[in-house]
């Protein structure tokens, strides 16, 4: 028996999303601390990971880029 065993598919799937928007979102959060002149700039994303709508407004409702 498996830790996971313990919950839901779909629990562990909305889980994993909003940890993984947590830290997109303090890596954007990073570079705009570090690096101040891209306020503004455009933003290109790759790869399925981007194809999530939710985290792409997320990172749209951040108005770094």
């Amino acid at each position: 028996m498996s830790l996971l065993d313990e919950f839901e598919p779909q629990d562990i799937a909305a889980s994993m999303e909003e940890l993984l928007s947590r830290v997109i979102k303090d890596l954007i959060f990073s570079l705009k601390n570090k690096y101040p002149e891209i306020q503004g700039s455009k933003l290109c994303v790759s790869g399925g990971l981007f194809n999530n709508v939710k985290l792409n407004r997320e990172i749209m409702d951040t108005n770094v880029f």
